[in-house]
């Protein structure tokens, strides 16, 4: 399902009116039938519709056309309608279905006559795609009594909400139900904006939306995966040898985390190279692991002396980052194999956390890189490499991400309640499937090692980092639905992971 910005929308809808022909008039009555034919239902589900009332906030643009579009339907459905206009309409047709309302018998009153209380649902059609300034003092308190209501669907996108970002612009409507109009927007996917929307469904009301302008982001709503190809005859060789590179003092577990990761999903041999502070513990709990031993250094970190092994490794794949700490000799040993590796790479982590403030850097080197790399960093990570504010980062997520992607040639995870992958053609992916039990520190470097496991059974850098993010998705439904989402560990979530390669 694609996601369309402001610009695109409006110039969609342009062609389809002045291009095909199709009256604006038309495209509100469908706006309006489809929404009231919604409503009904929504009302009838919930065993609300005997003695139901409605209320309708109607703006002035075409948000309000549809609203008032909205209380036509509804009205003739038998449901009683009192209509709310804030300010009157210019547009004709958006007049006209003004006049069509009050014609049919909704009645129209003073918006100081509203009181959410005395009404079972309460329509917001006052602002949609349009808004772009923060909300004056009367609409911010218009908008905090409508959310006093005890049901509220917004109509197209939450009233303070803005299109693109899904900030609220000093207040918004947080909507029980929001009904977007053809398609989806920015704001029903960004934070805030998604959480206010509450439940989004889209209805076509006759906007052309062909042809899709090139690398249009794509929301991802199919739950489903392709498992790596394997053959029965295969042998460990076959399916590709994972090197995790990463761990320092006190930071073994997320090394051990995405190596116990790859190999639990279907890589043929997983080594790990730690410093040597980490061997025993490492070798004593994970002996399905092999180890790579380095020169004896008195160092608790990675560091130049690591070169050799690294270069000599027989890996198919390169794991950087997880637990390695940020010394200097450290990020020395990256550069090395970012500028050297003919391998595919799978940066996280502190390999990240290195290049804190230095984007320039991390894009030159991951440009010049061999092979595509794959980074996965989680949105303070990524605020860290631009040097961004988070709330930047979040408001601009889907144009920051596909933009670092395409310059730094790389494919790019961005992990969060929501996650991007970008692509360095343009192409960008969402997926949005909250849940809180991924909240945990060490689910990312699981993460890394299924997308580096991917990589190793023959996946392309692009393919690794979907199938791995719906694997990550899939999986933490079966806990919540098995654990809750309280108390499940990154190792319930590794033990997960079988129920969704054996589901079928």
């Amino acid at each position: 399902m694609h996601i369309l910005s402001q610009a695109v929308l409006k110039e969609c809808e342009h062609k389809t009116i002045h291009g095909i022909g199709v009256p604006e008039l038309l495209l509100i009555e469908n706006a309006g039938s489809a929404s009231a034919q919604r409503i009904f239902n929504l009302l009838e589900d919930a065993s609300l519709l005997e003695g139901a009332t409605v209320a309708v906030l109607a703006g002035p643009g075409a948000n309000g056309g549809d609203g008032y579009s909205t209380a036509r339907h509804l009205k003739q459905m038998g449901l009683p309608v009192h209509v709310f206009p804030y300010r009157e309409p210019k547009n004709p047709d958006v007049i006209k279905h003004q006049e069509m309302a009050r014609n049919s018998g909704c009645a129209f009153l003073e918006l100081g006559e509203f009181f959410p209380g005395n009404y079972t649902l309460v329509v917001d059609a006052l602002f949609g795609i349009g808004l772009n300034r923060h909300l004056d003092s009367g609409l911010v308190h218009l908008v905090e009594t409508i959310n006093e209501a005890s049901l509220i669907v917004s109509l197209d996108i939450p009233t303070g909400v803005e299109c693109d970002t899904g900030q609220a612009l000093g207040a918004a409507v947080e909507a029980d139900w929001t009904i977007a109009m053809q398609c989806l927007k920015p704001a029903h996917v960004l934070f805030p904006g998604c959480f206010l929307s509450g439940t989004i469904v889209v209805e076509h009301v006759g906007i052309q939306l062909e042809p899709i302008p090139q690398n249009t982001p794509i929301l991802v709503t199919e739950e489903s995966f392709l498992a790596p190809p394997r053959s029965p005859y295969g042998h460990k060789g076959t399916f590709g040898h994972v090197l995790c590179i990463g761990g320092s003092s006190g930071m073994g577990g997320a090394i051990r985390l995405s190596a116990k990761s790859a190999l639990r999903i279907g890589a043929g041999k997983v080594s790990i190279l730690a410093p040597s502070c980490l061997t025993v513990p490492i070798s004593t709990a994970e002996p399905e692991i092999m180890l790579v031993t380095v020169p004896d250094e008195p160092k608790n970190y990675l560091g130049t002396h690591c070169i050799k092994a690294v270069n000599e490794h027989p890996a198919s794949v390169l794991l950087l980052g997880p637990g390695a700490g940020l010394e200097t000799e450290t990020k020395i040993l990256f550069q090395h194999i970012l500028e050297s590796a003919t391998k595919p790479l799978v940066l996280d982590a502190d390999a990240l956390n290195l290049f804190s403030q230095n984007s320039e850097e991390l894009i030159t080197l991951c440009k010049n890189s061999a092979q595509i790399p794959v980074l996965t960093p989680h949105r303070k990570e990524f605020a860290r490499i631009l040097d961004k504010p988070l709330d930047m980062i979040e408001a601009q997520l889907i144009s920051l991400g596909t933009e670092f992607a395409s310059r730094a040639q790389c494919v790019l995870v961005l992990k969060g309640f929501s996650t991007l992958v970008a692509m360095p053609d343009g192409e960008s992916f969402l997926f949005v499937k909250p849940n809180s039990a991924l909240a945990k520190g060490g689910i990312g470097d699981i993460l890394s090692g299924m997308i580096a496991s991917m990589l190793a059974q023959g996946f392309t850098p692009q393919m690794a980092a979907l199938q791995a993010v719906q694997v990550q998705i899939l999986a933490g439904t079966i806990l919540v639905e098995e654990m809750g989402e309280h108390t499940p560990t990154p190792l319930d979530f590794l033990n997960a992971l079988p129920r969704v390669f054996h589901s079928e």
